[in-house]
């Protein structure tokens, strides 16, 4: 998967790494780990952002959670699988920290 440096630099990423069946550890990722991490690993991309924002570019596989529409974020979060590694991006980082 080719992501431009000026693509995944504007976007700051958490990435949440599966401890164990029902416990995530929270670990923040420059961009260059980020994008190490999704071409090399099997795991789920969460799009934080809005759908205006989704709609501007995303990543390839991305699933889009709107974390300001919580009615919407905790329906679609519940589809991921929560043993596998999730990363989780947004524009600022203030969404995908939360």
């Amino acid at each position: 998967m080719v992501i431009t440096k000026f693509f995944l630099s504007s976007f700051f990423a958490v990435a949440l790494f599966a401890c164990n069946a029902n416990a995530q550890e929270k670990i923040s990722l420059n961009t260059k780990n980020f994008e190490k991490g999704i071409n090399e690993q099997e795991i789920q991309i969460l799009d934080v952002r809005t759908m205006s924002e989704y709609q501007t570019g995303h990543l390839k596989n991305a699933l889009l959670a709107d974390w300001t529409d919580h009615a919407q974020f905790k329906e679609r979060v519940s589809y991921l699988d929560k043993t596998k590694p999730i990363y989780t991006y947004c524009l600022s980082g203030f969404r995908s920290k939360q």
